[in-house]
């Protein structure tokens, strides 16, 4: 997730991580509130397999995680960091 990019037009106001939810141009069905709460921990786990390739991520954070988060920076690996910082420690992980 990266902080200060533009909200699609389908969030509402009120939602502080736009760019947690599906993007306009996905073909997603978003199920249940849309709204991140202060009193709960999320977790977003990613994933793809190739035929010679595999990768899998989990990232955990809470409403004051995302609402810390300054324009550009990432939150990854339980911290934030800037996008560059971020792209470094994904290549040293592959």
């Amino acid at each position: 997730m990266i902080a200060g990019e533009e909200c699609p037009s389908h969030c509402d106001a009120e939602v502080t991580a736009c760019s947690l939810f599906a993007p306009s141009q996905w073909d997603a069905v978003q199920v249940g509130n849309q709204h991140l709460l202060a009193d709960l921990t999320y977790q977003i786990s990613f994933g793809k397999a190739e035929f010679n390739y595999e990768y899998t991520g989990l990232v955990t954070f809470r409403l004051t995680d995302v609402d810390a988060l300054e324009p550009g920076q990432v939150w990854a690996d339980g911290r934030s960091m800037a996008r560059e910082a971020f792209e470094e420690l994904a290549d040293e992980s592959c």
